[in-house]
C-alpha cells in the first residue's frame, strides 16, 4: 500500500465537520414530518455523494415520492445557512496537519468531497490546508466521485492500481469500487463490513504507518 495518488473525502476524515453537519441537516429538513432518529442514519449512508443528491435520497426515502425543487431548494438553502454558521469552529482532527504536509511531500494527495467548490476552497484556506492538495473535486448529481476519481487518473496518466481513496461512508467505499481503486475505511469496521475496504482505520494519520512499511517493503 504506497499509492502514487492518494484520494481524500473531506468531512469525517480530514475534518472533524460530521456532528455539525449532520445536525444542519436535521434540520433542513424541518417541517417534512420525519424524525431525526430516521434522517441521521441515512444521512450517514449517503454521506459523500454530492448534497444534491443526499438530499433527494433521503427525502424520496422517507417520503416515497419525489422531491419537488422547491422542497429541495429550501433544504439546501436551511443547510447552507447553517453550515455557514458552523465554519469558523470547523476543526480538524488530531494529527491530520502534520499527516497532509507529510504525504503531500511523498504522493499527490486530492480531495473529492461532496461539498460544493466554492465552500470547499473557502474552507480549505481558512483552516491553511488548501496548499497541500494538487486537486479538489466536488461530487454533484452529474459528476459523483468515482467519475472525478476517473477523470483524475486519466489526466495524470495514473493507473487505478497506483491510487488509493480513503472515506467514512458507503457512497465512498461504492465510489472507489466503481473506479477501481482502493478503498480505506475510516471509523467503525463494523459500518463497512461486507464491503470492499481493504482495512479500516481510527483516523486518517493512522494509515501512514502503512505507508511506512511498504516504502520499506513490508507486507500490508
Amino acid at each position: 500500500m504506497n499509492p502514487t495518488i492518494l484520494f481524500l473525502d473531506f468531512d469525517g476524515v480530514v475534518a472533524d465537520s460530521m456532528p455539525a453537519k449532520t445536525d444542519a441537516f436535521v434540520q433542513a429538513f424541518e417541517g417534512c414530518g420525519f424524525a431525526p432518529e430516521a434522517i441521521i442514519p441515512l444521512y450517514r449512508r449517503f454521506a459523500g455523494s454530492g448534497r444534491d443528491r443526499i438530499f433527494i435520497r433521503v427525502f424520496e426515502t422517507l417520503a416515497g415520492r419525489a422531491m419537488a425543487d422547491s422542497e429541495h431548494a429550501r433544504a439546501q438553502a436551511i443547510f447552507a445557512r447553517l453550515e455557514a454558521r458552523a465554519t469558523p469552529g470547523l476543526a480538524l482532527f488530531p494529527g491530520v496537519v502534520d499527516f497532509l504536509a507529510c504525504e503531500a511531500a511523498r504522493r499527490s494527495l486530492v480531495l473529492v468531497t461532496g461539498t460544493p467548490a466554492g465552500v470547499i476552497d473557502a474552507i480549505l484556506e481558512s483552516l491553511g490546508i488548501a496548499g497541500h492538495f494538487s486537486a479538489v473535486y466536488s461530487a454533484t448529481l452529474t459528476y459523483p466521485k468515482e467519475r472525478r476519481m476517473l477523470e483524475e487518473l486519466e489526466f495524470t496518466n495514473v493507473t487505478a492500481a497506483n491510487a488509493l481513496l480513503i472515506g467514512d461512508s458507503l457512497v465512498d467505499m461504492a465510489a472507489a469500487k466503481a473506479a477501481n481503486v482502493a478503498f480505506v475505511g475510516v471509523g467503525d469496521p463494523e459500518f463497512f463490513s461486507g464491503g470492499t475496504a481493504i482495512v479500516v482505520i481510527d483516523n486518517l494519520p493512522d494509515i501512514a504507518a502503512r505507508f511506512d512499511a511498504a516504502g520499506n517493503g513490508e507486507q500490508d
